[in-house]
């Protein structure tokens, strides 16, 4: 009867989940604007922005996942009033349009942006010697670029302070890129297994009359519960684990898919009578 209660509780939370997760809303990040807004959660790929008033929803390709009106009629939507905002710099010639500011919207100075802009132009004009060795031989131009116009050395200071922080921030989001919520159901599987896993490992050392693993002594107390309690700590692995597959933005992995089948072979295991040959 246990067994039956804790399948049918498996069966039933992820369909439970799945039903009610569009009522969940979630963080997400214009690709124009970089502004964040929350919307539902599943729009998190189609939805519009609220700022810049864009629409964020991409196929695997990088275009648009619907029709877009704005990209055929040009009076789909009135076009919004913008203006040009002054820069706060002083100068002693008021004939002359002052120069343009370390503190630009990338932070390199004037110089450096005009050189970055000739290596930009010379990049979209160059034509490789091979085109199926585009990407090497471009590369190999690029650095010729950088070495033809180098940066100063104020800019290059921040060029690597600011690629440093970017690395640090892209394996902030590589290690959440799943999702908070798949990685919050991916640590709770990875804790009940490791604990279950243990804990078996623990009983058949001892029947065996084997002393192979010396384990703590808050371990030794916390065991008998895990084992009395594993059909249930095995179903809720089950549905932490197929919730987690949902909320994944990245693809699942051969592993993800095995996981549910060993589950299920481990929850039929306890149907299995104990004295049975």
């Amino acid at each position: 009867m246990e067994l039956v209660a804790t399948i049918a509780i498996c069966l039933i939370t992820p369909l439970v989940y799945r039903s009610l997760r569009k009522y969940w809303s979630c963080k997400v990040n214009c690709w124009f604007c970089q502004k964040d807004q929350r919307v539902a959660l599943d729009q998190r790929n189609s939805f519009v922005c609220t700022s810049c008033e864009q629409y964020n929803g991409f196929d695997e390709s990088g275009g648009y996942n619907r029709k877009v009106p704005g990209q055929y009629c040009v009076l789909a939507r009135a076009p919004t009033k913008r203006y040009c905002t002054p820069l706060d710099v002083h100068t002693t010639r008021p004939d002359v349009v002052p120069q343009e500011s370390r503190s630009s919207s990338n932070g390199l100075c004037v110089d450096c942006n005009q050189q970055q802009e000739i290596i930009l132009k010379r990049i979209a004009e160059f034509e490789p010697l091979n085109e199926h060795r585009w990407e090497e031989e471009v590369e190999f131009y690029r650095y010729k670029l950088n070495k033809a116009y180098p940066l100063c050395a104020k800019c290059t200071f921040f060029a690597q302070e600011k690629m440093q922080q970017e690395k640090v921030a892209a394996k902030r989001r590589y290690f959440f890129a799943g999702g908070y919520v798949a990685e919050l159901m991916h640590f709770i599987t990875f804790v009940l297994a490791t604990s279950i896993f243990i804990s078996q490992f623990h009983f058949l050392q001892e029947d065996a009359e084997l002393d192979l693993l010396q384990l703590p002594t808050l371990m030794l107390i916390v065991i008998p519960t895990i084992l009395h309690f594993a059909n249930y700590l095995v179903g809720v692995l089950f549905c932490a684990h197929l919730i987690s597959i949902w909320t994944n933005k990245c693809r699942p992995t051969l592993p993800d898919l095995l996981l549910p089948v060993v589950a299920i072979l481990h929850l039929t295991s306890f149907a299995i009578p104990e004295n049975a040959s």
